[in-house]
C-alpha cells in the first residue's frame, strides 16, 4: 500500500480500490477505474481520474509478491473481506509505521505530494506530473507545486550562470560550448 502510495501518487481510496487485474505486467501499466470512499466502492474523484499510468519496475515486483499472498481479487481488503477506510488504512498501516520510525504522523496524501515533488525535482514538467496526479485542471497542479517550481528554476539558473561566469569556476564549461 505504502509502495503504491509513493511511486504512483495514487490516492488512498484509488489503492484501496485495486484489482489484480489492474496490473499488466507485460505492459508495465496500472489502470485506475475505481475509488473506496467509506468503505463503499465508487468512481474515482474527478473524470480524469480514470487513467492508464506507467508502472515502474520496482513496484510491479512488490505488488507481484502481495498479489501471490492473496486469497481475493482485491489487493486490499480488511478482516471480514470488505473495503477498508482510508481512516484504518492509516491507523492500521500508515501511522504504526511512522511511530515505529519516530516520525511525525500524516496521512497517505502526504505521499501524492511527495511523489509530485519528486517528478519535479527529477526534470518532470508540469504537465507531465498533472497526468501522472490525473488533475483535472492544471492550475491545481501549477499551484499546489509553484513552490517546487521555483526552487528548480533557481537551481537551473545559478547553473546556467555558473557556466556564463566567465572569472568562474567553471570557464571551461564555457569555452567548450562555443568551440
Amino acid at each position: 500500500m505504502l509502495a503504491i502510495a509513493a511511486m504512483t501518487g495514487l490516492r488512498i481510496g484509488e489503492i484501496l480500490a485495486l484489482k489484480v487485474s489492474d496490473f499488466d505486467f507485460e505492459r508495465k501499466l496500472l489502470t485506475v477505474l475505481r475509488s473506496v470512499w467509506r468503505g463503499t466502492l465508487s468512481i474515482p474523484k474527478t473524470s480524469t481520474s480514470q487513467a492508464v499510468l506507467p508502472l515502474p519496475d520496482a513496484l510491479a515486483g512488490i505488488v507481484r509478491e502481495h498479489i501471490a499472498m492473496l486469497k481475493s481479487e482485491w489487493l486490499f481488503q480488511n478482516t471480514r473481506g470488505g473495503f477498508l477506510t482510508s481512516e484504518n488504512a492509516v491507523k492500521q498501516v500508515l501511522s504504526p509505521i511512522l511511530d515505529k520510525l519516530s516520525l511525525p504522523r500524516c496521512g497517505f496524501h502526504a505521499f501524492r505530494h511527495t511523489h509530485a515533488t519528486l517528478l519535479l525535482y527529477n526534470g518532470a514538467t508540469p504537465q507531465e506530473t498533472q497526468a501522472q496526479l490525473r488533475h483535472a485542471d492544471p492550475r491545481v497542479t501549477i499551484g499546489v507545486y509553484s513552490h517546487v517550481q521555483a526552487e528548480s528554476r533557481r537551481a537551473v539558473v545559478e547553473k546556467v550562470a555558473s557556466i556564463l561566469d566567465l572569472g568562474g569556476p567553471n570557464q571551461n564549461a564555457m569555452r567548450q560550448s562555443t568551440q
